[in-house]
């Protein structure tokens, strides 16, 4: 395998860092604990009634309708408290939703350590954002310390689990050697999966940018690897790619 010299171009970061966060509006003042819905919501109603009960799907629903504000006031201190209700039933959304919490500091303080406790016990579920948001702050050194080899890990895991902005990142990590050997291969394949996502709305500023950086690539391998790479390409769009 012979691979020229490569330089991983600039505006590749961007599909890096390609990221859904949350809302950063400033919490108004909340009360403690859960209370009753404001609003005549059918949807609401039954999920408060079935989160009472004890259920968690439901408990981390109503938790996302908190701290977004669907169909009730947004309450960042109410959408914590149930969010925690159903991560201490080990419900893997519920502590992926927790963890963002305490990641954003939204209504509670920042704590990246217990971010990342919580994300750990979503990520070994197999939650696939939650490995790779492990990916991310293994990365960034959030909460632990700064691991290339780890944060590659955890984003190959999730993108294995297909979760695209873990793909995106394989992108990046592979055609660069960060945390794992060269492979310019892997990285094309990676592209050629993510391209099928291209028209999802985080990676619709990328269409424009995606050719070149497949040029790039090929450019930067032999003819022989060429064709591997795009039989490889083939075999991951089969397997990861938007159906």
């Amino acid at each position: 395998m012979h691979h020229r010299a490569f330089s991983f171009f600039p505006f590749a970061a961007a599909i890096f860092i390609a990221i859904t966060v949350l809302l950063h509006a400033a919490p108004p003042a909340m009360a403690e604990m859960p209370g009753e819905p404001i609003t005549v919501s059918s949807y609401v109603k039954k999920l408060y009634a079935r989160a009472v009960d004890g259920d968690a799907d439901s408990q981390n629903r109503l938790g996302i309708a908190y701290e977004k504000g669907f169909d009730v006031g947004r309450n960042f201190k109410t959408a914590f408290a149930w969010y925690s209700m159903a991560a201490d039933q080990r419900y893997a959304k519920a502590q992926f939703n927790l963890g963002l919490m305490y990641m954003d500091g939204k209504g509670i303080p920042k704590d990246d350590a217990e971010a990342v406790r919580l994300f750990r016990m979503a990520a070994k579920q197999d939650l696939p954002q939650a490995k790779e948001v492990m990916g991310r702050m293994y990365w960034q050194g959030r909460g632990v310390r700064k691991d290339e080899e780890k944060s590659f890990e955890m984003f190959l895991e999730a993108a294995e689990l297909g979760q695209t902005n873990a793909m995106a990142a394989l992108i990046k990590l592979y055609a660069e050697g960060t945390g794992v050997k060269q492979d310019l291969l892997k990285s094309y394949a990676w592209l050629a999966t993510v391209e099928t996502y291209a028209d999802l709305p985080k990676f619709q500023h990328l269409q424009k940018d995606i050719p070149a950086l497949k040029k790039g690539l090929k450019e930067a391998m032999d003819s022989g690897d060429q064709r591997k790479a795009r039989k490889l390409a083939e075999t991951y769009i089969d397997k990861y790619g938007r159906k």
